[in-house]
């Protein structure tokens, strides 16, 4: 019985010497035709992993870099595949460390891992690629995009955007890491085609020659995520992100150097631009306050010195008679007891085109608030919509008193 921790006679076992089953050559091959005896002298002081799975039938040359059991020699693998218990659609694996002691063995490091999982056992720890700080001297002064290629999928936007960047004269190197790995393509065939591509765009990127154990770290980076990734890296590494692409496929060029980061702190900025002064439209320099559903206009400048929350919504949005709702009041008229200089202004985004609203719901629906109101005109909205990026997004901002921070309510 095979046991972790025991010794096991794996001579034996790939001779099937005492197994019932008579020795026909006492030796295992190469691809190339060469015999390698199976004895103690050739597999003293070395691990041993034997490996038993299904291959079609025409398929000789399974594995190059292994030995095996001579095709013909059908009895003999079929007994020790047996013997390791192997089921159909799987394979099996035994693992021998130098002293020919059992192993716990991992299958999945050896996919997920190659040769950087040696001996492959359970727990083994890897090394990760933030232990290794690789400086190529002609890009580490430029923003560079570690193409990190599975599919091809991201090539068409990848030339758009770098052409783009060119054109700007903006410093962007592409650099190609293939990572043939979800298929299990041969790695040579899948690196054929994605040339094939890349030389169809007249795509002159430079690639990184494939490297099994390199490649695997970046996939591992990803997560094996069964997709194109864009990895951005700075001028000598200031910054690296994993999610340039999703950047770059959302903003295109505008978001260079394609980093969450850069462009959260680009919309920042822009939001930071805001004061009051930008509630003020054309001639009207006051915002409107519902008092016993009379509109009472509060003018501006009387409120520069407080700290205003900007609440910006649609009313189509806004269900008066909702727990939510319910909750803001409650929220407005409890920061107001602590806080007298606090004060909440609601910015329209309706879209009169397609306002399904009548004149009563509106009117409803504004009164039922007891924060100020800012006179909607669609216009003003649009300006507004424009300076602090708002799409799909209902923000509110908080222009707190000097600081201008800024929070976004979800």
């Amino acid at each position: 019985m095979i046991q972790i921790g025991n010794s096991f006679d794996v001579i034996s076992l790939l001779n099937c010497h005492g197994f019932g089953i008579a020795d026909k050559s006492g030796y295992l091959v190469r691809n190339n035709g060469e015999k390698v005896e199976v004895d103690e002298e050739t597999y003293r002081g070395k691990y041993v992993l034997v490996c038993c799975f299904y291959v079609p039938v025409l398929r000789e040359d399974t594995y190059s870099d292994c030995v095996q059991v001579p095709w013909e020699d059908s009895r003999r693998s079929d007994y020790i595949c047996k013997y390791l218990d192997l089921g159909h659609g799987c394979f099996k694996c035994l693992l021998l460390d130098k002293k020919g002691l059992v192993l716990p063995f991992d299958p999945s490091s050896l996919k997920l891992y190659g040769i950087e999982a040696f001996p492959f056992t359970v727990g083994e720890e890897l090394p990760s690629l933030e232990e290794k700080k690789v400086s190529i001297s002609k890009l580490n002064k430029r923003v560079v995009g570690l193409y990190l290629c599975v599919e091809g999928n991201l090539i068409p936007t990848l030339h758009k955007v770098h052409k783009q960047c060119k054109s700007r004269r903006l410093e962007f190197e592409i650099v190609v890491v293939y990572l043939p790995f979800v298929d299990c393509v041969d790695p040579q065939v899948y690196q054929e085609n994605i040339d094939r591509r890349l030389r169809r765009r007249k795509v002159s990127w430079l690639r990184f020659p494939f490297n099994n154990s390199v490649s695997r770290r970046f996939w591992r980076l990803t997560c094996c995520y069964p997709d194109d990734r864009l990895m951005i890296v700075g001028p000598n590494a200031e910054f690296v992100d994993l999610y340039g692409g999703d950047v770059m496929m959302s903003y295109g060029i505008d978001a260079y150097p394609f980093t969450r980061e850069g462009l959260i702190q680009r919309k920042i900025n822009k939001v930071r631009a805001l004061t009051l002064d930008h509630l003020v439209y054309r001639s009207r320099d006051y915002v409107l306050r519902c008092d016993d559903r009379t509109a009472v206009p509060v003018r501006v400048e009387e409120l520069k010195g407080r700290n205003v929350f900007l609440y910006f919504d649609s009313l189509d949005n806004i269900d008066i008679n909702d727990v939510d709702h319910g909750e803001l009041v409650s929220w407005y008229y409890a920061i107001k007891a602590k806080v007298p200089d606090f004060e909440v202004v609601f910015v329209c985004f309706n879209d009169e085109e397609n306002d399904l609203l009548s004149i009563e719901e509106i009117e409803e629906k504004l009164c039922a608030m007891p924060w100020l109101i800012c006179p909607y005109d669609p216009d003003h909205s649009a300006f507004l919509k424009n300076l602090i990026g708002v799409e799909h997004l209902s923000p509110s901002l908080d222009l707190e008193k000097m600081a201008g921070c800024v929070h976004f309510n979800c």
